[in-house]
């Protein structure tokens, strides 16, 4: 027997996607550098471990874009799936993209990677 969920995402994508500068996911608030573009407080910085060339790193970078996507919409459930659009930073190499005090981690966002 199919679970529903796997069933109603086989039934493909809902054709309207929605973008927005901001969202909440698992009582967590996501904001993207442009919507904080003039505010003196800044969230919009993302953390993620991963691997690169076999290594287990942390990827740091900023929020791009929020991308919603819903699936098998009825009335009665709502289905979503969230996407985020990053730029991510580099931080190995000649110089040193990483800095941190102990407090705070400090990242040098003219080293763009990915």
């Amino acid at each position: 027997m199919v679970s529903e969920g796997l069933w109603a995402l086989s039934c493909g994508l809902d054709l309207r996607v929605r973008t927005c500068g901001a969202c909440k996911v698992n009582g967590v608030r996501y904001s993207t550098v442009d919507c904080e573009r003039f505010l003196l407080t800044q969230k919009s910085g993302v953390i993620t471990d991963g691997s690169h060339d076999g290594n287990d790193i942390d990827f740091y970078g900023v929020l791009k874009e929020v991308i919603e996507l819903e699936y098998n919409l009825n009335f009665q459930v709502r289905r979503m799936v969230v996407l985020f659009r990053c730029d991510w930073f580099k931080l190995h190499g000649k110089t040193v993209g990483l800095r941190d005090d102990g407090y705070f981690k400090s990242i040098n966002v003219k080293s763009f990677w990915y």
